[in-house]
């Protein structure tokens, strides 16, 4: 009894008991992971006030991403008395990522193309000619790191046909191309901003990838693991279900957090420690399932050019200044980070 008591009275119980998705303070939103550890280990399946849950054990999130028929992402529900019959209705409901099958199976097989090795193959080298275009500028002239590497991103576009027999909607196409520019900048923007600053705070995984550029592709995996850009996702219930142990009543939503689960030692020994030679590296960055991101090949690819030339142009990257982060919870990024190179 006593132990009991004592565990409930630790620091870290007393964290994840008053954790509140709704009412995050600045400490919070620049450093998560004390917080994700404490409820990793206090409260995994915790309840908070709304009644939602917040789910934070990498098994658990496989559980949810794996079971789509339990677990939806269709937000009509939510999204109707918010939006009415606006345009931001129209587009929630449209889009890829807020549908169940049929209608998600359908329009991710009509954008596959688009994101094929084909494809990407093709698009590679202007991505490759921009970023050496953006780093012969860097040389030159003292330039924002965020500048240099956000407009890598405005290199990709949406190529690829569809079906003869089947093709998206007016409709659908226009809101899926909002949905993949909302999705795949902010995303990629971030993710090469969070491994610049990984590496930055890690100068010893700076030297070793520079020595070693085929270490690019798992670097750019451990990056995506530690300082996932998209740290939250979440589904509805479906029916009464159970998770964790725990049962959980229909229509009631369940917070996936990538960014604890990502740092789970159950499944990455030493979880807080940089390894870009870790392996095997099964984060959760791209979630898992039939809503893998569709980009995921994509924004790998772009990470890896842009962070690779980076790492083996310029002896020398320092920040400038202080840097700001985003301020929200479900995405982890910079508003601004200046850089020095040389």
């Amino acid at each position: 009894m006593a132990a009991t008591l004592a565990a409930k009275e630790a620091p870290g119980a007393k964290l994840a008991a008053a954790f509140d998705l709704k009412h995050l303070d600045r400490a919070f939103l620049d450093d998560p992971y004390p917080t994700y550890r404490a409820l990793r280990e206090y409260d995994p399946i915790h309840r908070m006030p709304d009644g939602t849950y917040f789910l934070t054990r990498y098994d658990d999130l496989v559980d949810v991403y794996r079971d789509a028929r339990t677990w939806s992402s269709d937000k009509k529900i939510d999204f109707k008395p918010n939006f009415g019959d606006s345009l931001l209705y129209e587009h929630h409901t449209t889009s890829l990522v807020f549908n169940d099958p049929p209608v998600h199976s359908r329009v991710r097989k009509l954008l596959a193309p688009a994101f094929s090795p084909r494809a990407l193959k093709a698009l590679q080298p202007r991505i490759e000619m921009l970023v050496d275009r953006l780093l012969d500028a860097a040389a030159e002239r003292a330039y924002d790191g965020r500048e240099i590497l956000s407009t890598l991103v405005r290199a990709s576009e949406l190529a690829g046909g569809c079906d003869a027999q089947e093709r998206l909607s007016e409709l659908e196409l226009l809101h899926n191309c909002i949905f993949l520019l909302n999705a795949g900048h902010e995303t990629t923007t971030n993710l090469i901003g969070n491994s610049i600053h990984l590496l930055l705070q890690h100068p010893d995984a700076w030297r070793d990838l520079a020595a070693h550029p085929e270490l690019i592709a798992g670097a750019v995996e451990e990056f995506l693991r530690m300082e996932s850009s998209n740290q939250l996702g979440n589904r509805r219930a479906t029916c009464d279900a159970e998770i964790g142990g725990k049962r959980i009543a229909a229509n009631t939503y369940a917070h996936l957090c990538i960014g604890a689960a990502n740092r789970d030692p159950s499944q990455f020994p030493d979880p807080d420690r940089l390894d870009i030679r870790r392996h095997p590296n099964r984060h959760l960055a791209f979630g898992l399932g039939i809503h893998t991101c569709a980009g995921n090949s994509l924004a790998r690819m772009e990470a890896q050019v842009a962070i690779g030339k980076l790492v083996t142009r310029f002896k020398t990257i320092e920040r400038v200044g202080d840097f700001v982060r985003g301020g929200r919870a479900r995405f982890r990024g910079f508003l601004h980070y200046r850089v020095a190179v040389r």
